[in-house]
């Protein structure tokens, strides 16, 4: 399944700057149903743009995930003390939303006149803190970028997050997700 998957991320991602795509396994934290808080002043670079940085509250897991090296240093190891935000096909994970209990993803679509598109935060292969008292991973995120493009998202521009299960209100709390292509 994750080589479906990650054929897909492939072919419908033409115009991302020299994707390099890889399955890694082991620990990884699943950012897709989080949302996240601004960070004043600090920025991360994407392909040579700046966007303002988002920290995002997600669950660690273990397993298969998929990834873009081109943006993790070339390699599925992450620095000690930290993990890096990857995709998973997972429906079930913890949530906060539900107190951290694992519970199934929700997706839902929030709409462009929402004017919220360039306020969602893209995870995909970013890096992210240890936090050992809870377990969980504080991921920094570029806010407004687009992982299919690293471009700018516009701010009437739809996009996909699994935050909220369900809940629009949660479209206006920087979740984690995606524009609608």
């Amino acid at each position: 399944m994750f080589r479906i998957i990650l054929a897909f991320l492939a072919l419908s991602a033409p115009a991302l700057a020299a994707p390099d795509l890889a399955i890694c396994e082991g620990k990884y934290a699943l950012c897709a149903a989080s949302t996240c808080k601004p960070v004043p002043g600090q920025f991360i670079t994407v392909n040579g743009q700046q966007f303002p940085q988002l920290d995002c509250d997600c669950p660690i897991l273990k397993g298969p995930s998929i990834a873009d090296l081109s943006l993790m240093n070339g390699s599925c190891a992450a620095q000690p003390g930290r993990v890096w935000s990857l995709f998973s096909a997972r429906q079930v994970y913890p949530q906060a939303s539900n107190n951290w209990k694992p519970t199934q993803a929700v997706h839902q679509t929030c709409p462009a006149s929402l004017n919220q598109g360039n306020q969602f935060a893209n995870c995909w292969s970013f890096s992210c803190d240890i936090d050992p008292s809870t377990g969980r991973a504080t991921c920094h995120c570029p806010q407004g970028e687009s992982p299919w493009t690293s471009k700018a998202v516009p701010a009437a521009t739809a996009f996909v997050t699994d935050a909220g299960q369900g809940n629009q209100a949660y479209c206006n709390m920087h979740p984690v997700g995606g524009p609608v292509p």
